[in-house]
């Protein structure tokens, strides 16, 4: 998406500059803050989905062209609106996943780290300690994976809603 956030600053720019705007007048209009407007055309923030549909349907193009993923300006037609909602739900998701892999890796790591200093010599108490690290880990590895299931849940929900207020809006 690095390449889509050069092509998102500059088209908001452009498309902001060819409608004869500053950012002040665009900022009254669309209700986004100018400051907000100003890290967009910086490249220091990406907008959140809702910023680029208000964005798009006040200059009249698709989110995809906003983002650069299209070189297309007009609007999504409902169908392709729902498209857009919804790989922008399986991005979300598999960024989710990778950040979870990447947790399991690092997980199954320190797991191979405890059990690996094993000493036929250790003791009694250090084979008790090196077990209890392990089931700590464990434990934590259960409520982190909660968590990671929280927040897919909360995605899913989010996205839920998102394609309810997009069909409110277009009758469907």
């Amino acid at each position: 998406m690095k390449g889509g956030v050069i092509l998102l600053i500059n088209r908001i720019e452009i498309l902001r500059k060819n409608a004869n705007l500053s950012r002040r007048k665009l900022a009254l209009k669309t209700n986004i803050p100018e400051a907000n407007l100003r890290r967009y055309e910086a490249g220091k923030t990406e907008p959140k989905l809702e910023t680029l549909e208000k964005l798009a349907d006040f200059f009249g193009v698709s989110v995809a062209y906003l983002i650069g993923e299209s070189n297309i300006k007009e609007p999504y037609n409902k169908w392709s609106k729902a498209d857009f909602l919804y790989s922008e739900y399986l991005r979300l998701s598999d960024k989710l996943e990778t950040e979870y892999e990447a947790y399991l890796s690092e997980f199954s790591n320190k797991i191979k780290d405890i059990n690996t200093i094993e000493n036929p010599n250790d003791d009694e108490n250090t084979l008790n300690h090196r077990i209890g690290k392990t089931f700590n880990l464990l434990f934590q590895a259960e409520k982190d994976l909660l968590e990671y299931k929280q927040k897919h849940i909360e995605l899913e929900i989010k996205q839920s809603e998102r394609l309810a207020r997009y069909e409110d809006r277009t009758g469907e």
